[in-house]
């Protein structure tokens, strides 16, 4: 014999099956999809539990859609078959890494990020060391600084936020050159 399934429960999981439908349904009606209709699954989710459909029917349309003129963002670049993060040619305007990048590390960073006992492998006393990351994955991704680890933790935006023995943390100017640096695609200049 079947488990009976509590009817408060059914009733609350076709309600979030009918505002899934309703939301994917806007969703696609929202990118172009104009022949795609709200009332047809909201009706058959609303009328197998008694609840009453509430979107209202979109009518479908000859009219095309005119096209987007949405720019495709450039390709970044993408880690190499390693998993490590590869980096770009330097700009001129960049920070470089050993003039900006590597005083910042040394001073604050490689107390703990050097030797064979680094925390989670992460070597941060060579260019080769910050580009590989760590034991589990890279922390920089180059031209992205916003989805970089490195950023997060010296931000504080991740836990623990770096350095581990602050305050006091990077500086306002040292964390924008890190950032300069990566959002330049960490180049070794």
């Amino acid at each position: 014999m079947a488990h009976p399934t509590h009817p408060r429960r059914r009733r609350t999981a076709t309600l979030w099956l009918t505002v899934m439908v309703i939301g994917l349904s806007v969703i696609l009606a929202g990118c172009g999809g104009s022949s795609v209709s709200v009332t047809p699954a909201a009706q058959v989710a609303a009328t197998a539990t008694d609840i009453p459909a509430t979107a209202t029917p979109v009518p479908p349309t000859d009219t095309p859609s005119p096209p987007t003129d949405t720019l495709v963002p450039a390709p970044t670049d993408a880690p190499s078959p390693t998993g490590t993060p590869t980096a770009t040619p330097a700009t001129a305007d960049a920070p470089g890494f050993a003039a900006d990048i590597q005083p910042i590390f040394t001073g604050s960073c490689v107390k703990c990020h050097s030797g064979d006992n680094a925390p989670r492998g992460l070597q941060l006393n060579s260019y080769a060391g910050v580009i590989a990351g760590g034991t589990y994955r890279p922390v920089i991704v180059p031209g992205n600084a916003a989805e970089s680890e490195l950023v997060k933790r010296i931000k504080g935006e991740a836990i623990p936020r770096m350095p581990f023995d602050g305050p006091p943390f990077l500086s306002e100017n040292e964390i924008a050159l890190i950032i300069a640096w990566i959002e330049a695609g960490a180049p070794d200049n």
